[in-house]
């Protein structure tokens, strides 16, 4: 009767547990990046950066990884990309403060 943790959680903190699938993690890396280009304007990018959660990485496996890269490729049009796997990855634009674990945050450049 345990949970094991990748990150700190504090005695008396609030917490939501979620699950997920592999295709639903590819389908969230590809809406990251529709967000960031549709923050754009209409300008086309010309580069992006991708940080993805480590353990995305775990969860996914080889070819997850290289569905999801399809999927992001596939969003940006063309437009140079690069990104990491990290521990940290939040950019919120509103929404709750916290900790999130399996996220895909995009940042594009036009």
């Amino acid at each position: 009767r345990s949970l094991t943790c990748f990150a700190d959680v504090h005695q008396g903190a609030v917490t939501w547990l979620m699950e997920t699938d592999p295709q639903s993690l590819t389908d969230g890396a590809a809406a990251s990046c529709r967000q960031a280009v549709s923050a754009l304007d209409g300008n086309r990018p010309i580069g992006v950066l991708e940080f993805d959660c480590a353990v995305r990485k775990i969860h996914l496996g080889e070819d997850g990884v290289r569905a999801e890269i399809a999927g992001i490729r596939d969003e940006i049009g063309g437009a140079p990309m690069v990104g990491f796997y990290s521990m940290g990855e939040i950019a919120r634009g509103r929404g709750a403060l916290g900790m999130h674990h399996m996220t895909s945050v995009t940042l594009a450049f036009g």
